[in-house]
């Protein structure tokens, strides 16, 4: 048999494939993640002081504690794949946060927690009892301002810190590669939870995961602008809870958040032109058709606090000398951080000013009833604690609604000095119901201004990895 002749040109043999090998990914030491945090602290501070600033200086915010990075103590828990920043009370299960070197004021659980209760009978019992590894290693930073930071770095994956902190409640899925840096996917905020068979508990005042600790994502340079995004992301955030007593767990990151304020924003427009409609419709309407509006859209009185309808405080010693058995605030607003605010509503139609100076008897009387209220907080401030914590008259607020702006006689300016004056008199707040209308609109124009921080990842100022 003749041999088979070889053919000429390029050979079909194929090479053999080579192996790609991924780059080592850098990976974040915790000195870096300190000075990180101390830089971005500092930074959130003065950003916040400059939203909360009075006009001209800046928008006027109000002061409320929307952030852990303005109180006094915060962890960081730091992952190879992730990290948790996190603000937590005393835990028997983390026992390294209690040694001497780390000690620091306990985070004072509320009261009125709505304990969640998570886990089941089959899982590990270190994992219901919620244990956490030991760190690898841990330092503590404090910034100039004073808030104390520490962290520890663990040999461990996000996901499996992540359900030690939380007893088994969930898994939690990383996707840093569709995740921006210092984009929290995830955020509660005062979030109870209790083991299914109630030997463990565990409160969150706030708890927010990254998915990123590369070194570029933890880089001091990008805390300023990282930071004044996030003041914006947090003020919209407050606003977007509403009730803020309740416990909040977002998934999803600022979308999340984003979908909620709009739904506030156009709430509170939707408010205002009721209102607006109402004032003009049924100007001498009594007082209880102008609070069963208010009842119903409690947003026109603050953006900021929830409202309660009519609270009763109740004398506890029985009836007066004069038979007043209680005393009826038309509503009282409860405040981030705890302070109050009590309103008096009055008929639009009241006048609010003498014509020579001082307020008209309709203005004094709702003055008065303010008084009772604070004289009542002052005596049985006890009897309202269950109901209102932290409810002191140092801490109240008297509002008092009536009348029209069309009492102005001569210049604006006039009326307005006088109006001042009546506020001094009487120690409380003294509006129209223009003037609280146009309270509201100047709120919903601030917060609108809000919106081109929240647009979404792609306004992150740095890329994902």
């Amino acid at each position: 048999m003749a041999p088979r002749k070889r053919r000429s040109g390029r050979s079909r043999q194929r090479p053999a494939p080579t192996r790609r090998v991924q780059p080592a990914r850098p990976t974040l030491v915790i000195d870096r993640a300190a000075e990180y945090l101390v830089e971005y602290v500092a930074c959130y501070r003065r950003s916040y002081a400059q939203f909360t600033a009075a006009r001209p200086d800046g928008p006027g915010y109000p002061n409320l504690p929307i952030s852990p990075y303005l109180g006094r103590a915060l962890d960081c828990f730091l992952a190879h794949d992730g990290a948790a920043v996190l603000a937590f009370g005393p835990d028997s299960a983390v026992p390294f946060l209690a040694t001497p070197e780390m000690s620091r004021s306990a985070l004072l659980v509320p009261e009125d927690v709505n304990w969640v209760t998570i886990g089941r009978r089959d899982l590990p019992p270190a994992l219901q009892r919620g244990e956490l590894p030991i760190p690898v290693e841990w330092v503590r930073a404090r910034t100039p301002n004073g808030l104390d930071l520490r962290i520890h770095r663990f040999g461990c994956s996000i996901a499996d810190l992540f359900n030690a902190l939380t007893m088994g409640l969930c898994n939690f899925v990383s996707h840093p590669l569709r995740t921006y840096f210092w984009f929290p996917p995830t955020i509660w905020r005062q979030v109870g939870l209790r083991s299914w068979d109630g030997r463990a508990e565990r409160y969150f005042a706030y708890l927010e995961l990254l998915e990123h600790v590369v070194p570029a994502a933890w880089e001091p340079r990008a805390a300023a602008i990282r930071a004044h995004s996030d003041v914006q992301r947090d003020f919209a955030a407050l606003v977007a809870r509403r009730n803020v007593t309740d416990a909040t767990m977002t998934f999803g990151g600022l979308p999340a958040v984003r979908q909620a304020f709009d739904q506030v924003i156009l709430a509170l427009n939707e408010a205002i032109d009721g209102f607006q409609n109402l004032l003009d419709d049924e100007p001498n309407a009594v007082e209880q058709r102008f609070h069963d509006y208010l009842e119903a859209h409690p947003i026109l009185l603050d953006v900021y606090a929830q409202a309660t309808s009519k609270p009763h405080f109740r004398y506890p010693d029985g009836p007066r000398t004069d038979g007043k058995t209680e005393v009826v605030p038309d509503f009282l607003l409860a405040y981030p951080g705890g302070d109050y605010g009590l309103v008096e509503l009055e008929r639009p139609s009241h006048a609010v000013l003498r014509k020579t100076a001082g307020g008209r008897a309709e203005t004094s009387h709702a003055a008065y009833q303010t008084a009772e209220w604070e004289q009542f907080i002052d005596y049985h401030a006890s009897t309202l604690q269950d109901r209102f914590p932290g409810l002191v008259s140092a801490r109240v607020k008297c509002i008092i609604v009536i009348g029209r702006d069309a009492e102005r006689s001569g210049s604006p300016r006039s009326f307005d000095d006088q109006l001042d004056l009546a506020r001094r008199q009487y120690h409380a707040d003294v509006m129209t119901y223009d003037g609280l209308l146009r309270r509201a609109r100047r709120m919903a124009t601030s917060l609108e201004v809000l919106v081109p921080g929240l647009g979404g990842v792609g306004q992150a100022p740095t890329g994902p990895a």
